[in-house]
């Protein structure tokens, strides 16, 4: 399936929607944009929406869940508040990267509600005058902790960095599911999803390296991501990806 369509554009419009109703009017649009031949069905979904595509109105298709409901677009609207005044080294608005880190989580699959939550939020404590307890308040301790978890420390060299979001040895980083999720300890929750966001934040930052001025910043990012991300051989699509991102 050919997809042409913004998903950053799409998840802009669904967080700006006024009903459930539009918000419903604008998926079934970007489903009919991807694949005009399809027939869709979308219905609520515990988690946000659940969609079937099929080739005919008869044919059986697939089923695809998409977790953007209340609380990541409210996530979403929260962040985009936080990081208005902020811009990347590109020049373009801070919360641009954000929505390409949740593009490329819902892109590789791993888009379940309490993920995406952490990729809207992931630089809000370090970024802005965000704290523990208003995330905690807002969005649940489990957000507040894997966000706590993402968040660098001043001074912290990004090997500590990394060391500690990945610090549960023999943890398989996976995409999350409702099984696999319960069956880890909370522990376990906060640093698959701190794994699963630093490598999509990591894939969005090194696709916007090209509007980067600085060859030493670069240089310094590849090495980092060679270093201490690639090197731990972990989740095999979003790795795939980082490494043909360095290789162009």
């Amino acid at each position: 399936m050919e997809n042409n369509i913004d998903r950053t554009e799409f998840l802009a419009l669904l967080m700006d929607a006024d009903s459930e109703n539009q918000r419903t009017e604008i998926i079934m649009s970007y489903l009919k944009a991807l694949d005009p031949d399809a027939h869709f069905r979308l219905k609520p979904w515990v988690n946000g929406y659940r969609f079937t595509k099929t080739t005919s109105k008869e044919s059986e298709g697939w089923d695809y869940a998409l977790a953007v409901n209340d609380s990541v677009i409210y996530a979403l609207r929260f962040a985009k508040e936080k990081h208005k005044e902020q811009s990347r080294y590109d020049g373009l608005p801070y919360f641009k990267h954000i929505l390409d880190v949740v593009d490329i989580l819902i892109e590789d699959g791993s888009g379940w509600e309490s993920t995406l939550l952490a990729a809207v939020l992931h630089d809000t404590l370090e970024s802005t005058n965000t704290t523990y307890d208003e995330l905690s308040e807002r969005f649940g301790e489990d957000a507040a902790k894997t966000v706590e978890l993402l968040t660098k420390a001043e001074g912290e060299s990004f090997d500590d960095y990394a060391d500690k979001i990945f610090s549960d040895e023999g943890l398989d980083l996976r995409p999350l599911s409702l099984d696999t999720s319960s069956k880890l300890s909370k522990k376990a929750n906060y640093h698959l999803k701190a794994q699963t966001v630093i490598l999509a934040d990591r894939l969005a930052t090194l696709r916007g390296l090209h509007s980067c001025d600085d060859p030493d910043k670069i240089k310094e990012y590849v090495e980092e991501t060679k270093r201490c991300i690639l090197s731990r051989e972990i989740a095999p699509n979003l790795s795939r990806k980082i490494l043909s991102e360095l290789g162009k």
